[in-house]
């Protein structure tokens, strides 16, 4: 497209060639398509009736068209099989509007002031999306620290996705760089003299996103490559120019676009219209991650016997459970701690031959009552699926009695068993939180 935008950005604007009006008129219609329904929402959170109309769609479309079961998503733009078929649905219906496009406009010799809204309409949407990925990283949102569970997962049983968030949860200094430097991309990307250096900072920060995505097998690699894609669109009209400036070391002369309107006043007031968008997404982004922060630490502060707890004696059904490392039903260790994404409670069994099981912890008002339920991770990120259906069973009951600092009595049922369990707090320290950062290292590496 550097040839299409150093054509439309001329003096005088020239007819375009037969391909290249076609080319546009196919790219116009896939980021309109796949950008919708920005600006009226993010294209992560869809309205209702979009949302219930692909609930519906999606398995239609994968059994009569596809011949496959493809069954709804989250919505939040991943790797699900739904989200490629749609995006095989924007690729079909662009192609057709191309096609059609160019029957019906075929005498037309250039786009050059319907490029320009495309332009503007790419920076808003791309501004808002490196803003809002931004700020969730530049607050401790999208990477809090490492839960109890995470850190006593041995490093060889832990998906490379679960090992990236890791990482990035421990490290704050790099999460922080990584979070400014998008919500900075972002930023520029409102003010039209500045979105050069905008959609270079974005370019840079999408290209590390989108092969830590791919390293890490993370599931958003469709989404970031969209995102990337878009910041090149930006940049292709000044690419030949600073393609001469970084290899011949020659002047660069970047031409700004012409105005919009004949008004002056007016391309002013398109201008701060521009700007006073960027500003209200980095404040409302900001303030609700502020927000999801507090609402974390208010969480986090409040769940019941938060730690790590040792199992020191176990009955099951009134016989007592010794030890033994071969036993998948004897517990070893209790973990109470918030979920790593919505901060509420919930309970880690550990058995004794180091297989896991998490539930939902639902606490009453006194502390003296445990409810347990099954984690159903449908049902939370797709709850659209289970509307009318009645609410997961509670699996465990249990009475606590905590009148021992340090130590805790559970008894109850537990899958339809009696269960009586003796646990003892543990303070346990991990390196990996406590090591902190030195400027000063006299061994490599680490030690062994």
């Amino acid at each position: 497209m550097s040839a299409v935008a150093h054509e439309m950005r001329s003096a005088t604007p020239r007819p375009w060639r037969f391909t290249t009006r076609v080319g546009f008129r196919f790219v116009f219609a896939y980021i309109v398509l796949y950008a919708f329904p920005f600006p009226f929402s993010p294209p992560y959170k869809p309205p209702f009736w979009l949302r219930e109309f692909w609930l519906a769609a999606a398995p239609w479309i994968g059994a009569h068209i596809l011949g496959a079961v493809v069954r709804p998503g989250p919505g939040d733009l991943g790797d699900a099989t739904d989200e490629y078929v749609r995006i095989l649905i924007v690729f079909t219906l662009s192609c057709a509007a191309a096609l059609i496009w160019s029957l019906i406009d075929r005498k037309r010799r250039g786009y050059d002031r319907l490029d320009q809204w495309l332009r503007i309409y790419v920076r808003l949407f791309l501004g808002c999306e490196m803003v809002g990925f931004g700020m969730v990283k530049l607050l401790p949102v999208q990477f809090s620290a490492p839960t109890f569970s995470t850190l006593l997962t041995r490093f060889g049983d832990m998906p490379p996705s679960a090992l990236f968030w890791s990482a990035m949860g421990a490290s704050r200094i790099y999460t922080v760089f990584a979070g400014a430097t998008e919500v900075l991309g972002g930023a520029l990307l409102f003010v039209p003299r500045l979105s050069v250096a905008g959609a270079l900072i974005s370019a840079a920060a999408l290209m590390n996103v989108f092969f830590l995505d791919l390293g890490f097998d993370i599931n958003v690699k469709q989404y970031s490559l969209h995102l990337l894609l878009f910041a090149g669109f930006l940049l292709a009209p000044v690419l030949p120019p600073l393609t001469k400036l970084l290899l011949s070391g020659g002047p660069a002369q970047i031409r700004p676009p012409g105005p919009l309107f004949q008004r002056s006043w007016v391309n002013r007031l398109m201008l701060i219209l521009q700007i006073a968008y960027g500003g209200y997404v980095v404040i409302h982004d900001a303030a609700d991650a502020r927000r999801e922060v507090r609402h974390y630490q208010q969480t986090l502060a409040e769940i019941p016997f938060y730690g790590i707890w040792s199992v020191e004696e176990l009955r099951i059904g009134g016989e007592l459970r010794s030890p033994l490392t071969t036993d998948s039903h004897r517990w070893s260790r209790l973990i109470f701690e918030p979920d790593q994404f919505d901060g509420s409670p919930d309970l880690v069994i550990e058995m004794a031959n180091d297989a896991r099981r998490s539930f939902y912890a639902e606490f009453d008002k006194a502390r003296t009552v445990l409810n347990l339920k099954r984690v159903n991770e449908e049902r939370k990120w797709v709850p659209e699926l289970f509307r009318g259906q009645p609410p997961d069973p509670v699996v465990g009951s249990f009475r606590l009695d905590a009148r021992a600092p340090g130590h805790l009595l559970l008894e109850g049922v537990f899958e339809g068993q009696p269960v009586q369990a003796n646990l003892r707090g543990n303070q346990i320290r991990f390196l990996l939180l406590d090591h902190g950062f030195h400027w000063t290292h006299d061994r490599l590496l680490w030690e062994r």
